[in-house]
């Protein structure tokens, strides 16, 4: 039943392998990057044959391809991190269902290099599969950790650059968002919208409800595909 699940999920990473590397942050387009909420603090280069090894050794696809277990060579370069706690992405995906990797100390991370590389969850090893399928390197991305404890998240689905729906993801405890934040989150998606990497799309959006001059910033970019696991719809936008 893995094998049967692997080769399912290999076969979609496979049919979306552009749509996949057009997500990681160094192949966002410029107008998405003036929009993140974040640039990365440090980033580590990766090959795609360097993925590769990372992937062998990832314990689930391991499994799957009964592969022996392999401590990845690239875990042997080090970066600097200096300042605050970190956010760690591999490509387009983090370790988000890892806590001890999920954010971490800049201090420590370095340190933590060799275990975050061998315990990537089998969600990013089938994401990071449409590198080493279509040959073209990445970075392990470290981006200094944002606090979004006030700040309202949207999730937007585009179609051919247009905007078709658009959903709340998380809005701060006590907050209801206003026409001046609605406004605000809405006029950035519009624009990015309009400049969209892919017929198909979801942009995360968030604007920080306790501060009416921030501009709406852009979290992440997915494409819109089964693989790509996304959180439940939350309450709609209106």
């Amino acid at each position: 039943m893995l094998q049967d699940a692997y080769t399912h999920l290999s076969s979609a990473a496979e049919r979306h392998t552009d749509d996949i590397i057009t997500t990681a942050f160094e192949n966002w387009p410029p107008l998405y990057k003036e929009f993140a909420l974040a640039h990365p603090v440090a980033s580590l280069p990766l090959s795609s044959d360097e993925i590769e090894v990372v992937l062998r050794g990832n314990s689930d696809r391991a499994r799957w391809k009964q592969q022996a277990i392999a401590i990845p060579e690239i875990a042997l370069h080090t970066i600097e991190l200096r300042g605050g706690r970190v956010f760690p992405k591999i490509g387009p995906v983090s370790w988000k269902e890892v806590p001890t990797f999920s954010i971490m100390e800049s201090s420590e991370a370095a340190a933590m290099i060799p275990a975050m590389l061998a315990s990537l969850t089998s969600r990013m090893a089938i994401i990071l599969e449409a590198f080493v399928i279509g040959q073209v390197p990445t970075f392990l991305h470290f981006f200094p950790a944002v606090d979004l404890a006030s700040h309202a998240e949207l999730r937007v689905r585009v179609r051919d650059g247009k905007m078709v729906d658009a959903r709340w993801q998380s809005v701060p405890q006590g907050v209801r968002p206003d026409v001046a934040i609605k406004e605000r989150i809405i006029s950035t998606a519009a624009e990015l919208c309009a400049s969209s990497p892919l017929p198909s799309l979801l942009l995360d959006i968030s604007v920080d409800c306790s501060d009416t001059t921030s501009p709406a910033r852009l979290i992440e970019i997915n494409p819109d595909i089964p693989i790509i696991s996304t959180p439940p719809d939350r309450s709609a936008l209106s």
